[in-house]
């Protein structure tokens, strides 16, 4: 029987958490499904009572925002937590500029090409002179937030991505105080009520705790400071908990019975606090604001948290998870492109769809549920492959990144 070994030098879990990248898919899928509830509605208006739940799908974005935290620690810990360097520091974001910035910028202009042609010839009404500007684009070209909690860009779902590199800049620094905390030898539970501690403040603003100081649970800011960090700390607790001298079947077991646990929790918590807060619970196209999920659905979370955690626990130590399935990984390293895509490519269908059955009729709905779900994942395999990839693998090698953070760095974050 196998057993984990009891090691303060080294980190247990393998290189590529395809398990994770797996997860991955899950959150692309949620967030899409998210930005199909219009077309839902439209095609079910029926439905109306039963579609709600699937309003907590932007939930996807928080998994996004812990895992991002989880897997560079676990990538970059043992080589920028040691000591400041400014070679290291700037090569971690070379390597994470090389990541996010082709698919970025394409969706970026290809939204802004968007906006002009539907203004031009789509839509009666002109575009605001104060959003569609150069100014606008140069802004968000360079990643700069309108304001500390106006982080919106032409291309809807790209808001993240300006938080994720707010995110980038200052992990060399919370890398630095992580490997000095791993450095002490802190049990396990340390590092984890350290992460539950950091989703307090978003946790409580969703709740409405703090309406004085106008903090909600949908705070773009908010959200990335408290989830990345918890993404990194969830990481040192789960690094240490596999150094311990347990049996690997026993670990294992563990994993996947916490696992099962924390995702039917989730499941509930989300149905149960939609049912008990959501103001707007019949979703239906004349009150767009049906579409929004209450806030409190953000007290989620810290389960999604926990289970980046518990699959993380068991990756390699028994069955293959269904997570890491070729199929899963397959759509885990393309979920980026996914998400970058998805909400240009339901809008360009929907657009067909009101000029042939007319504004969001019942047709229209149709149309996007049979085709966009389809499409957006085959935009998001060619987005991946010739742009995602090859521009990052070109980009990763003007400076000289090793191979593990070349061809494997795909299933990077």
């Amino acid at each position: 029987m196998r057993v984990v070994a009891a090691r303060s030098d080294a980190l247990e879990l393998p290189r590529d958490l395809v398990a994770l990248t797996g997860l991955r898919t899950i959150a692309a899928c949620a967030v899409l499904g998210y930005h199909l509830l219009p077309a839902l509605a439209a095609a079910m208006p029926w439905a109306g009572p039963w579609l709600w739940p699937a309003r907590a799908g932007s939930l996807g974005v928080d998994l996004f925002f812990a895992l991002s935290g989880f897997v560079l620690t676990h990538v970059y810990l043992q080589r920028l937590g040691s000591g400041w360097t400014w070679r290291g520091t700037l090569k971690f974001w070379w390597l994470r500029l090389a990541r996010i910035y082709p698919v970025y910028l394409v969706t970026l202009l290809a939204a802004g090409a968007y906006l002009a042609l539907h203004s031009r010839w789509g839509s009666n009404e002109p575009l605001r002179t104060d959003w569609f500007t150069g100014q606008q684009f140069v802004r968000q070209m360079f990643f700069i937030p309108q304001g500390a909690r106006d982080f919106d860009t032409w291309n809807a779902p790209a808001w993240s991505i300006l938080a994720e590199a707010i995110a980038y800049l200052a992990f060399p620094l919370l890398v630095l105080a992580l490997g000095w905390l791993w450095r002490r030898q802190l049990p396990w539970w340390v590092f984890l009520v350290a992460a539950l501690a950091c989703y307090v403040p978003m946790v409580t603003a969703a709740a409405g705790w703090w309406p004085e100081f106008g903090l909600y649970g949908y705070d773009p800011l908010l959200r990335i400071v408290t989830e990345f960090p918890a993404g990194a700390l969830l990481y040192l607790a789960v690094a240490r908990i596999r150094a311990l001298p347990i049996e690997a079947e026993r670990l294992s077991r563990a994993s996947s019975a916490i696992t099962v646990g924390l995702t039917v929790a989730v499941a509930a918590g989300i149905v149960l606090l939609q049912w008990q807060f959501g103001n707007e619970p019949w979703l239906r196209l004349d009150r767009p604001m049906s579409f929004n999920p209450p806030m409190y659905v953000q007290s989620m979370a810290p389960l999604l948290g926990l289970l980046i955690a518990s699959i993380a626990l068991g990756i390699g130590l028994g069955r293959t998870s269904v997570l890491a399935r070729r199929p899963m990984v397959a759509a885990g390293l393309a979920s980026y492109s996914e998400y970058m895509w998805h909400l240009l490519v339901i809008t360009a269908i929907t657009i067909v769809g009101n000029r042939l059955f007319g504004e969001m009729t019942s047709g229209t709905g149709w149309l996007v549920l049979l085709i966009a779900p389809w499409l957006v994942w085959v935009v998001a395999f060619i987005s991946y492959r010739i742009l995602e990839a090859p521009a990052r693998d070109r980009l990763r090698s003007l400076v000289a990144a090793p191979p593990s953070l070349q061809r494997g760095s795909s299933r990077l974050p």
